[in-house]
């Protein structure tokens, strides 16, 4: 991960164009995953909380301490309409570090989704 000052959170992009967003999102993960020169893809164990999810935008890159999601309020705070959180947490598995209230954050500023290494809660 491309990481700020404060060792936290990627600085903010600048967001991908609406076109090239649309172009890509008729492709398969894997031909995208191929097409991108030395990028690793993400832990096999992440998976969408329901079948059919689909993400495609400008990622902002957070890392949090196990247990410690005030990055992600940081990140949503700062984040804008069509950029995804990405947040890992070295694999802990502990304790929940989104819920209800931070998908509302995430739903409030547009969001175009999130991608967690991590525990969710209030999934209903």
């Amino acid at each position: 991960m491309n990481y700020r000052k404060d060792n936290k959170m990627s600085g903010k992009k600048d967001k991908i164009s609406q076109e090239l967003v649309e172009r890509v999102g008729k492709l398969s993960t894997s031909l995208i995953s191929d097409g991108m020169e030395n990028s690793r893809t993400m832990n096999y164990l992440i998976k969408p909380i329901k079948g059919g999810m689909k993400v495609l935008g400008t990622a902002l890159t957070v890392m949090v301490k196990p247990g410690d999601n005030l990055y992600l309020h940081k990140a949503i705070y700062e984040a804008e309409e069509g950029y995804v959180l990405v947040m890992e947490n070295g694999e802990n598995r502990e304790a929940a570090v989104w819920g209800e209230m931070m998908s509302r954050g995430a739903l409030a500023v547009g969001l175009s989704g999130v991608v967690l290494e991590g525990c969710v809660r209030d999934l209903s």
